[in-house]
């Protein structure tokens, strides 16, 4: 009797663990997100690691130009058509940055596409003998065929990050058919540049040529191109040298308000990358020079088509954020426009309300311009809630002319 009773128990556990292995719910497992120092090998494509595989593929813009494409695209789920999310980067970053986001996203059940744009990241090295130069609607434009010709995909919400904002509104308004809904972390593109500021040509079409926009852009190439590792460190985290006594000081300006995995592993990308690849990192600064006058030659007060006056021909839901500590917009020198909310978020919320689509907007106190990596749990979570159509937690409402969103204050 004894001996039954220990096989029945036996039997039981071992069907209890079965049961429990065949429920068990697969979860993301990203790799750890480094770069190699003192790499020898060739820096993106060998000594900077990215949280999933890396695919590649060509794919023209267009224009006809060929561009070999690096993404990631992952999904763990069972769903023969899962929805699904693209993120977009911002202006010098690289996709390897949102390992965090992806990583609950997928965990949500979303298949998530990750593209380096071109000339960023591990999309550098298979684009090397191509001239720096392309707009950003030709990075629209590879990035839409890479999803529809290559991966096939009919339909898809798309996050952009600050320049990647701006991306994604050209998208919506250019692709309108592809997109669900979007989300814009810190984004550019809603407030217009003046086309010349105390007479110089920043945002002049006769810039599109290389060596006038040199001759208007050139210093600032040059500061790039010069940045010690110790000054991009300094500058990432909200610090500068005193010139006069020496010592290193707070800040107004930089990126990352707390120091975690994801915030030292763009700092030491960027660190590495001055002495890695002398070729590779010309492009990389060029192209994050250049795309500042990429991002101007769409919004310009001038333009009577720039994207911040057809905003609202977005028809699919919104979603704007911002840090409550962004340093970086509005651009002041630029635009004329001093405060976020009066002078971009207010009028951006009234054009897409006349038009039928009243954003949700949220300002994070505790957040500046990279806010999935100042505040990844708080953010991510939003941006989950935002996208299964559920309410966004701690919100308030602001008032604008004759209407109203939703912000975060507290």
């Amino acid at each position: 009797m004894k001996k039954s009773v220990i096989s029945f128990s036996l039997f039981l556990m071992i069907s209890a663990l079965a049961i429990a292995k065949f429920n068990a719910v697969e979860t993301a497992q990203p790799n750890p997100v480094t770069v190699i120092e003192n790499c020898k090998g060739d820096f993106w494509n060998e000594c900077v690691k990215y949280p999933y595989p890396v695919n590649y593929a060509d794919i023209k813009d267009e224009d006809g130009v060929l561009w070999n494409i690096a993404y990631m695209d992952e999904y763990i789920g069972k769903d023969t058509n899962p929805e699904v999310v693209v993120l977009i980067h911002g202006k010098g970053v690289f996709g390897g940055y949102y390992s965090d986001l992806m990583t609950d996203l997928l965990n949500q059940d979303y298949r998530v596409i990750v593209p380096d744009l071109p000339h960023y990241g591990k999309s550098i090295p298979g684009n090397i003998t191509i001239p720096v130069g392309r707009s950003l609607m030709d990075t629209r434009s590879v990035i839409h065929n890479l999803l529809t010709k290559k991966i096939n995909i009919k339909k898809a919400s798309f996050l952009g990050h600050s320049m990647g904002g701006q991306w994604v509104v050209g998208y919506a308004i250019n692709y309108p058919d592809m997109v669900n809904k979007i989300i814009l972390e810190a984004p550019g593109g809603i407030e217009e540049f003046n086309t010349e500021i105390y007479n110089v040509p920043f945002f002049s079409e006769s810039l599109d040529n290389w060596d006038e926009w040199e001759k208007i852009w050139g210093n600032s190439l040059a500061q790039e191109q010069n940045k010690s590792a110790q000054e991009i460190y300094n500058f990432n985290y909200f610090l500068k040298e005193d010139k006069t006594t020496g010592e290193i000081v707070q800040s107004d300006v930089g990126y990352f308000l707390h120091k975690n995995e994801q915030s030292e592993y763009l700092t030491k990308v960027r660190q590495e990358m001055i002495t890695a690849s002398p070729q590779q990192f010309d492009i990389w600064t060029k192209t994050y020079i250049r795309d500042n006058y990429s991002m101007g030659r769409e919004i310009r007060k001038e333009d009577a088509r720039s994207l911040v006056k057809r905003i609202g021909e977005i028809k699919s839901p919104v979603f704007i954020t911002f840090g409550g500590k962004e340093p970086f917009i509005p651009t002041t020198v630029f635009s004329d426009n001093e405060d976020l909310i009066q002078d971009l978020l207010k009028p951006a919320v009234k054009i897409m309300t006349e038009n039928n689509n009243q954003p949700v907007v949220k300002i994070y106190p505790d957040a500046a311009h990279f806010i999935h990596i100042d505040i990844p749990e708080k953010f991510n979570n939003d941006v989950l809630r935002f996208l299964k159509n559920n309410n966004i937690s701690d919100i308030k409402n602001l008032s604008t002319d004759n209407t109203k969103s939703i912000v975060d204050t507290d």
